[in-house]
């Protein structure tokens, strides 16, 4: 009951923390019958309540044994479908209930139930995998051994890509590859079960680096960004609004990742000179207070009268919805973001804190403000009219001070660059020659077979 009243809540929620969530071969997850999900683990709990609120099926989680302490979370955890595990680096002297762990996890997997587990064994907000563990494999195959063969038990690899998961109103893409069946590695098992379960954790390693980004080296990874900051909307355009384009995108940063790799190992002294160009085009534009995307679009859009006079409308006509909206969302929002800053230390706990703390304080203050309005005695639709304006109107408080903050900077890089035109086109021929020698690297690449073709 409280799993279930949990998981509505937070798909309501994600609903609108997240802008988009794109779900890529979804059908690929089996819909019954026993099922171990593996998945990489870049945004601490957040990961699990994203998978659940997105998955029909009941999930059942591992979790580390030490958030199960005391008498009250001994109690309240195992309602929300939890399942402690022992790990090595909390308490080495615990390690032996892992045998009960391995048990409840059997029974689970026999009634046909999905089971989460995160095979890193650790959450770091970073674009690469960690050393993935042989839990899962060895429970899925154990599973599969405890039936004596004749349930099969199946193993899906998710791939968790958000864009920033610790940043309101971004975008996640989940990613399934197909289904690894246990009875295939049937004979290997009995054999040895060691050397099986090694198998089976290659396999879920290469299924989850086909779903993720991954990058292996701080420096590889840095460069990469750098280049994605200019080179995405060439590739990909300036929104995303679909899987196959959130697809592309993941292709370009994998395709740069692998034309750095492959210049820092065979040229260095090419990524020296391209990383050397961009340092000196960003640090122009951290000067002047600019993004990448006004030096793109800025001037251009600018010079069409109907630009000025949209934003000008947007400006005046939304103003008095932006203020209903931050007075009926203001408190709520700041006081969630404000104590997940203030309470969080690490950051990859940051965005689930965020998310947590966002849907109890909505959930609060919303309801206050129904008590509040009943007070007022109107009829039930006028009441229902008000309460349905509320989440729209926060929505569009959020949008309307981003777009304030992106029009006043674009106005004020036309005013710039009428002012310092030398400057100014200084900045754009850098950019297009940066962009330039980006396009001739790639048509290099492609050429010598480093990476796929367009």
């Amino acid at each position: 009951m409280l799993y279930n009243i949990l998981k509505l809540l937070f798909q309501i929620t994600f609903k609108y923390f997240f802008r988009k969530t794109f779900r890529l071969h979804a059908e690929r997850l089996p819909e019954s019958g026993p099922l171990v999900i593996c998945a990489n683990h870049p945004g601490a709990f957040l990961d699990p309540i994203v998978i659940a609120a997105s998955t029909k099926r009941r999930i059942y989680f591992l979790a580390k044994a030490a958030v199960f302490k005391g008498a009250f979370a001994k109690w309240l955890l195992p309602k929300f479908n939890m399942i402690p595990v022992y790990r090595k680096q909390d308490d080495p002297t615990q390690m032996h209930k892992n045998d009960e762990t391995f048990a409840k996890c059997y029974e689970h997997l026999l009634r046909g139930d999905a089971i989460l587990i995160f095979p890193e064994g650790i959450s770091i907000t970073e674009r690469k995998l960690k050393e993935i563990k042989t839990g899962a494999a060895r429970i899925a195959l154990g599973a599969c051994a405890a039936s004596g063969y004749k349930q099969d038990v199946k193993i899906a690899c998710l791939g968790i890509n958000y864009d920033d998961p610790h940043i309101f109103r971004q975008d996640v893409l989940l990613s399934y590859s197909e289904p690894i069946s246990m009875l295939d590695y049937k004979s290997e098992h009995e054999a040895d079960s060691f050397k099986a379960a090694q198998k089976v954790t290659d396999v879920i390693r290469e299924r989850l680096e086909s779903e993720v980004i991954h990058i292996e080296h701080e420096e590889a990874d840095g460069i990469t960004r750098m280049i994605e900051r200019i080179y995405r909307a060439e590739i990909v355009g300036e929104k995303v609004h679909s899987a196959e384009l959130k697809v592309r995108e993941l292709e370009m940063i994998r395709n740069i990742s692998m034309a750095v790799r492959h210049f820092l190992h065979n040229d260095r002294s090419r990524v020296t000179e391209v990383v050397s160009k961009m340092k000196s085009y960003f640090w122009k534009l951290d000067e002047l207070g600019f993004s990448d995307k006004l030096v793109r679009a800025g001037r251009k859009a600018g010079s069409r009268y109907y630009y000025w006079l949209g934003e000008l409308a947007l400006i005046l006509l939304g103003f008095p919805i932006f203020i209903y909206g931050a007075l009926v969302n203001y408190v709520p929002f700041y006081t969630a973001s404000f104590l997940s800053r203030k309470l969080v230390k690490q950051r990859e706990f940051f965005g689930a804190i965020g998310a947590a703390a966002g849907m109890l304080f909505f959930l609060i203050w919303y309801i206050l403000l129904i008590v509040l309005l009943r007070r007022f005695e109107f009829v039930w639709w006028i009441d229902l009219s008000i309460i349905a304006t509320w989440i729209p109107s926060g929505l569009w408080a959020w949008y309307y001070m981003r777009s304030l903050y992106y029009i006043s900077n674009r106005w004020k890089y036309i005013s710039v660059f009428r002012s310092r035109k030398d400057l100014m086109s200084d900045i754009t021929k850098q950019r297009r020659e940066i962009i330039d020698e980006f396009k001739e690297i790639a048509e290099q690449l492609r050429s010598e077979g480093i990476i796929p073709p367009a």
